[in-house]
Order: C-alpha cells, then sequence, then structure tokens
C-alpha cells in the first residue's frame, strides 16, 4: 500500500466518523427539545391547561346528569 493510498484510506475514515458524529448530535438535538411545563425553579401554575380542560369537561358530565 502506497503512502498516497493510505493517506486517501484514512481521510475516508476520518470522513466517515465525522459523519457518523454529526448524525450522533443531530439525533441529540432532536430529543433535546424544550418540556411544555414550567422549569424546576419556576412555581407550577395551579393548573396547566389539559388540567383546566378535563375538570371543564367532567363538570359539564356531571350537571347534565
Amino acid at each position: 500500500m502506497s503512502l498516497v493510498t493510505a493517506m486517501t484510506l484514512a481521510r475516508f475514515h476520518s470522513d466517515g466518523f465525522r459523519w457518523i458524529g454529526s448524525v450522533f448530535i443531530d439525533f441529540a438535538d432532536y430529543l433535546d427539545k424544550p418540556s411544555f411545563g414550567p422549569a424546576p425553579g419556576e412555581p407550577r401554575p395551579k393548573y396547566l391547561p389539559v388540567e383546566e380542560y378535563l375538570f371543564d369537561v367532567r363538570n359539564r358530565m356531571l350537571q347534565n346528569l
């Protein structure tokens, strides 16, 4: 194997490893989305919008019985 072939092969492998690393980084960024809830240091609202909707539906059902 000549020096040029060895350098070309090494460059090919390093580009492949960089590509694999970029795929992992992009996937980690995709998974690291902000949550819908408040941050741990912030006070939590009394009810979240989903809970308010569920309470409203339950109250409507109970009133119509």
